[in-house]
């Protein structure tokens, strides 16, 4: 059966673990970025004791650091998910010239 070569699929794990490192730095700098908005946010709300406005700015920065971390999760996730991939290829590459090796020299 043979195969089209356009529609092969080509994996090269250092890109997936190039990727996974992107996913890190993306996770570290939004991490960074919103310690910024705590401090803010706390000192916006202190500001306006007894006001609607305050507690309204208390909910919505707890609503979104539950989202920020479920993005930092789903960051780290996806990152330790393309490393293993990256690692499994290599793995198989690994195999497979090992294979291919005793093949051609069974003695």
């Amino acid at each position: 059966m043979s195969q089209d070569p356009q529609r092969e699929i080509r994996v090269e794990p250092a890109t997936l673990q190039a990727a996974a490192d992107v996913c890190r730095t993306l996770r570290q700098a939004t991490a960074r970025a919103a310690e910024g908005v705590h401090t803010d946010t706390d000192a916006a709300s202190r500001a306006m004791p007894g006001w609607e406005l305050a507690s309204a700015l208390r909910d919505l920065h707890s609503q979104w650091e539950d989202d920020l971390a479920r993005l930092c999760k789903g960051l780290n996730h996806t990152a330790d998910g393309l490393d293993e991939c990256a690692r499994q290829y290599q793995a198989s590459d690994h195999a497979s010239m090992d294979n291919f090796y005793a093949a051609q020299h069974p003695w």
